[in-house]
């Protein structure tokens, strides 16, 4: 121990604070009331080195600041130690830091030293290895040391003076420094939420306390519309309901029904949340100009006076944007989104940075075109009603429309100009307020939007339809949001040769209907086509649902038939076929061997061809149904007459439907009754007869009607 005490020329006051194990001191009437638990770091310092400590102090972001017991090891003065502190406290700006002094300190020394040496002789001595008690000796004496110790604290934090900011020097028990810490986190977070949930309300909260979290917000975005988000029982993500959106009132039932909701200030909003609302409302709107990333705001709420903490921030994030969702433009990682999603959600909790968010203004000289927009969002989408007439709601609608139509209709070559020009404006788009007042007019209608330079002035250079933008352009000025039309006259009618403004604003939303509609059509005409083409090789005259019954009742007589496990499956599926998009969509991914939303327009006319040999192969089968002992639904016929002279005799093979032997019978009679009231009655002149009239209507192609009559369509038995 002498040699020990002998080497230790200055304490190890970081060594010390760890073999002291000095506990914070924590906020607790503050975290009762607001349920945020804060704190205080307290540590053992020499004097000279308070303004390092304090430097240190004001980088930690887990405590709200320090208490440092500064302990004078080289002789210093009082005069000197009341300004030491002084300077130490003043500078201070991020963090709340209090230094006390204790009125007698060398025990504290005297104690720390001998500590530190015994740790040190536990630690390097080779000996006591190999000696049990001596360990037991050596162990027992640093208990008593670290008792002592302790002690000697207890003392000294309960008769140091304190120094603060803005205040005087003052004595304070140990026991008053949690008011005193519970004082200043009221004062520094004075705009933070009153939220009750151990969970979530921390820095880090608990692998299980995520997942359920994670479960809430999806259940936010896909059933915000139902009473208590539709979670029935009690999960782990109903308690979090509860308490975070039901006691706060955010999810609420509205006229409208349950909604999310934003928070007021005063008495009707008990859990103090209509601050950081407003901060994040300011903020964005403030950067307006651009997408915020997620990450800002909570940089926002983090910050004072609001002080939320990291585990809330994801749920109040969400229900902002829920609340807010007319006003705000959602992104991910830079592309616009029609609505939030389940997708969305594992965004933002991996990196809230890929979700942005953008605030939407609006000037009523805009309108007009806005009004226009969403007629044809009303028309093309009968569920969408749009009762506020927003922009960011016209352009999800928009964007909605778009985004539903199938894969095959925004890579398809086979579309008007029109329509591949407004196919590009959706393809292209990651902005709604420039969508509506930018891209949509200058595209469709020849006009310049909104956009920077539009009054006529220097601004951007027009670029090649098609192309996008760069962020990175001088000036950043593609990237202002101004809602006026400045090249469309405010006057009702334009110059001579012009539009008049409403006449414009209707001929940009004519054309963008007629544009989405193609679009929307364009994959069930091309499924109506193959299925034409389908039923004209299966013999079926029309997709009336007896023919269609027939059909399904033709396939069923050859299943299994042939072998042909291709044919088989065309077979099965024609079994099934009841004429909608979606049974053609499935035969036509057999045909062309591949899913729908992988087809491009070589694959439809793949699909086409497949189809019709494969209906050949079918109506050949149905001829040999009989080989299994099933009946016929089809009958093959050959007819070869050679006559007049001819070298070579006219020969033709074709097949009779089931649905068609009565007409045949029928025809049968009529011409028997015929040949009966000819009273011919020699057996080659009437072969012969009926060879001549054979020979007529073999000459004629298939399917020509009778000399003088209009082909008629073959109705069901």
């Amino acid at each position: 121990m002498e040699d020990a005490l002998s080497g230790i020329e200055r304490i190890d006051f970081s060594r010390l604070n760890t073999l002291a194990a000095v506990h914070p001191v924590v906020a607790k009437r503050h975290y009762h009331r607001t349920g945020a638990l804060r704190w205080f770091d307290v540590a053992i310092v020499p004097l000279v080195e308070v303004p390092e400590a304090v430097s240190d102090r004001a980088h930690n972001q887990d405590a709200m600041g320090a208490f440092l017991l500064a302990l004078p090891a080289d002789g210093e003065s009082t005069q000197q130690i009341g300004e030491a502190c002084r300077n130490a406290v003043e500078s201070a700006a991020d963090c709340d830091v209090i230094v006390g002094v204790p009125r007698d300190h060398r025990d504290i020394l005297t104690l720390a030293r001998e500590l530190l040496a015994l740790e040190q002789v536990n630690r390097e001595t080779p000996e006591l290895q190999g000696d049990p008690v001596a360990r037991r000796e050596v162990d027992a004496r640093i208990a008593t040391l670290l008792g002592r110790l302790e002690g000697e604290l207890e003392r000294a934090f309960d008769g140091a003076v304190w120094h603060r900011k803005g205040h005087d020097p003052e004595p304070l028990a140990h026991a008053a420094l949690n008011t005193l810490a519970s004082d200043l986190a009221d004062a520094r977070f004075r705009d933070g939420p009153i939220l009750h949930n151990e969970l979530l309300n921390r820095t880090k909260p608990s692998s299980n306390a995520v997942a359920a979290r994670n479960a809430l917000l999806r259940r936010m975005v896909v059933h915000q519309a139902q009473e208590r988000l539709g979670i029935e029982g009690f999960p782990a993500e109903g308690g979090l309901f509860g308490s975070l959106l039901e006691a706060t009132g955010l999810h609420r039932r509205t006229p409208a029904g349950w909604r999310f909701a934003t928070p007021t200030p005063g008495d009707e909003n008990p859990c103090h949340l209509a601050p950081a609302w407003k901060a994040a409302t300011a903020f964005l709107q403030t950067n307006s100009h651009r997408p915020v990333p997620v990450a800002e705001l909570y940089d926002i709420w983090r910050r004072q006076p609001l002080g939320i903490k990291d585990g809330l921030m994801p749920v109040l994030a969400v229900a902002f944007m829920l609340s807010r969702h007319s006003d705000l433009a959602v992104y991910r990682q830079g592309i616009f989104q029609s609505s939030l999603s389940d997708l969305d959600m594992d965004y933002l909790t991996r990196d809230p940075a890929d979700i942005q968010l953008r605030w939407m203004e609006l000037s009523d000289a805009s309108r007009r075109l806005l009004s226009d927009m969403a007629d044809v969002v009303r028309e093309l989408d009968p569920q969408n009603a749009l009762p506020n007439l927003e922009p960011i709601d016209v352009a999800r609608g928009l964007v909605a429309i778009y985004d539903h139509l199938p894969p095959w209709v925004t890579h398809t070559q086979r579309l008007s100009v029109d329509a591949k020009r407004v196919r590009a404006l959706f393809k292209q788009a990651n902005d709604p307020n420039k969508l509506i007042f930018d891209d949509i007019p200058r595209l469709l209608g020849g006009v310049a939007g909104c956009g920077a330079g539009a009054n006529g002035a220097a601004g951007d250079e027009e670029e090649p339809r098609g192309s996008r933008r760069s962020n990175d352009k001088a000036g950043r000025k593609d990237e202002r949001v101004t809602m006026e039309l400045p090249l469309w006259s405010a006057a009702e009618t334009g110059p001579a040769g012009q539009a008049s403004e409403p006449g414009r604003a209707r001929s940009v939303a004519n054309q963008m209907r007629e544009g989405l509609l193609e679009l929307k059509h364009a994959y069930p005409a091309m499924l109506h086509r193959l299925r034409e083409t389908l039923l004209e090789e299966l013999q079926v005259p029309n997709a009336s649902p007896p023919l269609l019954a027939e059909l399904r009742e033709r396939a069923e007589n050859i299943r299994q038939l042939g072998g042909d496990h291709r044919l088989e499956a065309f077979v099965l599926r024609c079994a099934r076929f009841r004429g909608a998009d979606e049974d053609m969509e499935s035969l036509a991914s057999m045909a062309a061997n591949k899913p729908a939303p992988n087809w491009v327009d070589v694959d439809v006319d793949r699909a086409a061809v497949e189809l019709a040999a494969l209906s050949r192969q079918f109506v050949r089968a149905e001829a040999f149904a009989h080989v299994k002992g099933r009946p016929d639904k089809r009958h093959a016929v050959a007819v070869v007459v050679g006559m007049e002279g001819r070298g070579t005799p006219l020969h033709d093979d074709f097949d009779i439907a089931e649905r068609d032997r009565k007409h045949v019978d029928a025809l049968i009679r009529q011409v028997d009754k015929t040949l009966d009231r000819s009273g011919e009655k020699r057996r080659n002149i009437i072969l012969a007869a009926l060879a001549g009239l054979s020979a007529r209507y073999l000459r004629k192609p298939a399917g020509a009607a009778r000399k003088g009559e209009e082909p008629k369509e073959c109705s069901a038995p």
